[in-house]
């Protein structure tokens, strides 16, 4: 009796954690995004079209343009690869490729 009042707490104390306790969830660095070589800055895809770009543009991933210093091209593109807060479980989701992430672009 003693083994299943123990088991059944920390069953209950894994569950909170998994749904209640918050984390901050950064976009992957294998993420799509549009280099602009010109300005030596980097655009998100949902903001190309508002963007203006030049026709000296690349398609890379995020880590590459890190990698080359680059800066976010406008407050749109800062604010789509803005980290969002969420809970553990949505993020071992995520990570399992269970649920689609934000920046699935």
């Amino acid at each position: 009796m003693r083994k299943v009042t123990i088991t059944a707490w920390l069953v209950l104390i894994v569950g909170i954690v998994l749904l209640y306790v918050p984390v901050n969830l950064k976009p992957p660095s294998d993420t799509r995004i549009i280099l602009e070589h010109n300005y030596k800055t980097y655009i998100a895809p949902p903001c190309f079209e508002s963007s203006n770009p030049t026709n000296y543009i690349e398609e890379t991933k995020l880590q590459e343009a890190f990698k080359q210093n680059y800066k976010a091209h406008s407050e749109c593109t800062i604010n789509e690869l803005k980290p969002e807060k969420s809970t553990v479980l949505h993020s071992i989701l995520l990570k399992l490729n269970i649920i689609e992430s934000k920046w699935d672009w």
